[in-house]
């Protein structure tokens, strides 16, 4: 017995009062049709044998839906009413869909649309028996504030029109299933402010409950709410590195947009041949843009693409995180069908600052690279780190190509290569090696090798002009600097530090003998042995009251706040730790970073900008340390001079003042509180361990039980009980280690906490520790940071009843 259709009709959902969701389809293309053998189409007398209720359902079913308005503005409602005739005699168990969710057979919604889209009118999911859109009409800013697919529809329609500002809520976590998306012309993709900004009580209530704008003011340095002109917040105090606005910061790593797919690229910028005007100006920044790749150690052969620029001027890229991208996490191409210069002919035309390259490489092959330019395409590299890309940045040899990278930052890890036998069979070989940083590719294969392959790209023409500028290097595992050619105008490598032992281990020119003096390529006045991964100080740099990473490695400057974000840019300098002192000379409460010019006293304040007097003092920095001798938090200047004798000064607060004096060396004077009064004692090992109490007393006891140097151990307070505590790490074997402690500085030693690795006997893992002690959680009690040869971190997590070691860190060190 056949259902009458008011039977059928109670079966259906009921969507009363609930939002509709457009189907994102693009502009450009009609909505899709079902392929035709879902639609019910056949001889009418004759009836398909295979489900035929449903075929004849599908195909005799009609159906209308329109919409009260063709176009809104975000955030305006529109009504949807649509009706379906079903055939009574075909359609029992029928349902209906407008636009992907489930209706009944006829009624009228209220939506409020997202982007532009169709909504489709379906039976049974297999016939579209109706459809209308709707255009949304953006404003000048578009906030994206939710990362489900229909925030994700506003933000692919926003960045493909053109002059829109687009910006990501701080907590958005978007999966963005597409590939191709299309940035317009004067477009902006940043995010908010991060919530530290914004100071708490009646102001923030405004904010969440408002929604006008944050603007910034330069001239009077204060934040404004747009039409609130009576809120005014002072940004004066607050430091460089934290008050960016965005959501992503030394200690916030932004919103994420990531996709799963296979995205060659996720986002494209390409220009016309002939458009006019200044540049394409173009912002991408403020955010982390993850792809597919980023949890396979070693990536995928895919070679997924995040950002593609064709021959568009006036593009930034900056304060990104960047990985799991196995082709190119950037590729900047000039356009292929003009000749040289083309569109872009000169390095700034592309700027690529201050963003996070990381774990891009691949699994097998080649690619895998933090930023590529070629077809005459042209980029500025500057303030970037890189860590685990084959290659951090690299160049085709195509006419017109170049780029400058300068003031870079490259980690240890990365440039592996695998070569895999395309043959199977018994006598496969396959091998792996790793490779080199930057790279400039010639365009011919020249060798032996290159009769078995044809992407050696190791002679010929290498380009146009490069430029590799006051970069630091801690990679060793293959040459940091490859030029495979000759350049047309020149490739220039100055100024450069390499962890690696010479120049000859670190850089790799084209030709051999006479070849090298005619190929375009020179290199001076570059440092070589320098390895500083490890060689970190310990301060607060953003005034967070945790304690952050501080690394100099002879060309720059970089911060890790918390010793746990990533590293991030304040300053180029030549000076390394061991030509510096740390801590807060000025009272901000925040690390500046201190050194000797000249006879002068100095600081870099909040280690960022121009160094600055503290006046003539006539003092080198191989007489002094730094200690608070007073307990007014302020970091005062302590010097030994060559006849033993100790004075402090901390200029801007008081002149020098004569403490006491011994024949113990400089480098044999420990600091740190031992009474719990706030004042810095000075230790000395000589047989046992002495104290002289703020350095004015003569040397007593301290620890009768223990004769151990203190040269290389740490010293702080692990207990939060107000006495520092002495800290050492012992090696047990090639497998084990221990992390070891002097609670007050008096007791013999105790384990704190055991560490083991999968070691064998020729590789002494539990040697490699790295440790560090500071108050990173912003605790009473410092907090032990133990790094190993993973270059992975480890904090120590103490309790009542153990103590052990937990994953810390976001990121390799």
């Amino acid at each position: 017995m056949k259902r009458p259709l008011s039977k059928i009709i109670l079966l259906l959902f009921t969507l009363t009062g609930v939002n509709v969701i457009a189907l994102p389809i693009d502009d450009n293309n009609l909505p899709p049709e079902l392929p035709n053998d879902q639609n019910g189409l056949g001889n009418e007398d004759e009836p398909p044998d295979e489900d035929p209720v449903d075929q004849r359902c599908a195909q005799y079913a009609t159906g209308s839906v329109s919409a009260s308005a063709a176009q809104v503005d975000l955030g305006q409602s529109v009504t949807l009413s649509w009706s379906v005739q079903l055939p009574a005699e075909y359609c029992q168990g029928a349902y209906v869909t407008l636009g992907n969710k489930p209706v009944a057979a006829e009624g009228v919604v209220p939506i409020s649309p997202m982007s532009n889209g169709y909504y489709p009118l379906v039976v049974n999911g297999v016939k579209q028996v109706a459809n209308v859109r709707i255009d949304v009409h953006l404003p000048a800013t578009v906030y994206i504030s939710g990362s489900t697919e229909d925030w994700a529809g506003l933000l692919i329609q926003a960045v493909g029109e053109e002059n829109k500002t687009v910006i990501l809520s701080a907590n958005v976590d978007m999966n963005l299933m597409h590939s191709n998306i299309g940035i317009a012309r004067g477009v902006t993709l940043t995010s908010e402010p991060p919530r530290a900004l914004v100071p708490p009580g009646k102001i923030n209530t405004i904010l969440e409950q408002s929604s006008n704008v944050l603007s910034l003011n330069e001239a009077t340095s204060s934040l404004k709410l747009n039409n609130l002109t009576s809120v005014s917040i002072p940004l004066k105090n607050l430091p460089d590195i934290v008050s960016r606005q965005s959501a992503r910061d030394a200690r916030h790593p932004g919103p994420r947009l990531y996709t799963h797919s296979r995205a060659r690229p996720l986002f494209v910028i390409a220009c016309k041949v002939d458009e006019a005007g200044d540049g394409h100006n173009v912002s991408i920044n403020g955010f982390r843009l993850i792809g597919p790749d980023i949890d396979k150690p070693v990536g995928s052969d895919y070679k997924d693409r995040a950002i593609q620029i064709n021959g568009c001027k006036n593009i930034e890229i900056a304060n990104m995180e960047l990985a799991g991208w196995s082709g190119q996490a950037i590729y900047v191409q000039d356009m292929k069908d003009l000749p040289a210069p083309g569109r872009l002919s000169e390095p700034s035309q592309v700027s690529i600052h201050d963003n996070f390259f990381h774990h891009n490489q691949q699994k097998t092959g080649g690619d895998g690279y933090g930023v590529e330019v070629k077809h005459g395409g042209y980029a500025l590299m500057e303030r970037n780190v890189f860590d685990f890309n084959r290659h951090a940045i690299a160049a085709g040899g195509e006419d017109g190509t170049g780029y400058t990278a300068r003031h870079n930052l490259v980690l240890p890890g990365g440039g592996y290569h695998k070569w895999e036998d395309p043959l199977d069979g018994p006598l496969d070989i396959n091998y792996s090696w790793h490779t080199h940083q930057f790279d400039v590719h010639g365009t011919d294969h020249c060798g032996l090798q290159s009769t078995f392959s044809d992407s050696l790209y190791n002679c010929g023409q290498a380009g146009e002009k490069f430029e590799m500028i006051q970069n630091a290097f801690q990679y060793t595992r293959g040459y940091a600097i490859k030029v495979r050619g000759i350049p047309t105008i020149a490739a220039t490598i100055n100024q450069n530090v390499f962890a690696h032992s010479s120049e000859e281990d670190a850089i790799h020119e084209y030709g051999i003998g006479a070849i090298k003096d005619l190929n375009n390529t020179t290199a001076f006045a570059n440092q070589f042995g320098v390895q500083t991964d490890g060689k970190y100080g310990v301060c607060d740099f953003d005034g967070d009251k945790k304690d952050d990473l501080f690394l100099a490695t002879g060309a720059s400057w970089w911060m890790m706040s918390g010793a746990k974000q990533h590293w991030v840019f304040l300053n180029t300098s030549t000076e390394r730790l061991e030509q510096l002192g740390l801590g807060d000379f000025d009272g901000d409460r925040r690390c500046d970073v201190f050194s000797v010019h000249a006879n002068d006293f100095g600081i870099y304040k909040s280690g960022t900008g121009a160094w600055q007097s503290l006046g003539t003092f006539n003092v080198p920095m191989n007489q002094l340390r730094f200690a608070d001798f007073n307990g007014d938090r302020v970091q005062d200047i302590f010097r030994r001079t060559p006849e033993g004798e100790w004075w402090i000064v901390s200029p801007g607060y008081y002149g020098w003042e004569h403490l006491g004096g011994s024949s113990q060396p400089l480098d044999a004077l420990r600091f740190g509180d031992f009474n719990a009064d706030r004042i810095a004692d000075i230790i000395v090992e000589n047989d046992k361990w002495l104290v002289s109490w703020s350095g004015r007393f003569k040397w007593e006891p301290l620890n009768e039980h223990v004769s151990t140097s203190l040269k290389n151990l740490l010293i702080a307070d692990l207990d939060g009980n107000g006495i520092d505590d002495i800290i050492r790490y012992s090696t047990n074997g090639n497998v084990k280690g221990n992390w070891e402690v002097s609670w007050n500085g008096k007791s013999n030693w105790l384990t704190l906490a055991t560490l083991t690795w999968p070691g064998v006997a020729l590789i002494p893992w539990s040697s490699t520790v790295q440790g560090y002690v500071g108050r990173f959680s912003g605790s009473a009690a410092s907090d032990l940071l133990s790094v190993d040869f993973t270059r992975r971190s480890k904090i120590l997590w103490k309790s009542s009843t153990f103590n052990d070691f937990v994953a810390y860190g976001n990121f390799a060190y």
